[in-house]
This record gives C-alpha cells, sequence and structure tokens, in this order.
C-alpha cells in the first residue's frame, strides 16, 4: 500500500499499474534465464550445480589430499 500511495501521486493510477506490469515482465524474464529449474533433483545436485557456477571446488579436503599424493 506504500508503494501504491506514493507512486500514484508521482505517475497517477495508470502508471503505476504500467509500472508494476513491467517490473513484473522483467522479473518474469531474470527468474526465466537466470534461475536454474530444479524439479527433480536432488539437494546435493542443487548445490554442485551453484558450486560449479561460482568455480569452486566440490572436492573435500581428503580427496584433494589423495588426489595430490598419487
Amino acid at each position: 500500500a506504500y508503494t501504491f500511495l506514493t507512486l500514484a501521486a508521482l505517475l497517477g493510477k495508470a502508471g503505476v499499474f504500467w509500472f508494476y506490469a513491467l517490473m513484473g515482465v522483467i522479473t518474469w524474464f531474470f527468474v526465466d534465464r537466470l534461475v536454474p529449474e530444479t524439479k527433480g533433483k536432488t539437494l546435493e545436485e542443487v548445490e554442485e550445480y551453484f558450486i560449479a557456477r561460482a568455480g569452486r571446488s566440490t572436492e573435500t579436503p581428503e580427496q584433494r589430499r589423495l588426489r595430490r599424493a598419487s
């Protein structure tokens, strides 16, 4: 209610609804393009996706030590 009244004073009622519609479209594109689908994936798979995307390794310190030793 607070943002509607403030924006209505600036843009008028129709302008506020157009603004909210535009924000909804922008949000939809953001979610569609940048948020991965997680349906049917385990928590571990989702976690691995975000770790890989951040450029970090999923290797544990023990796995790293064993890999270096071989």
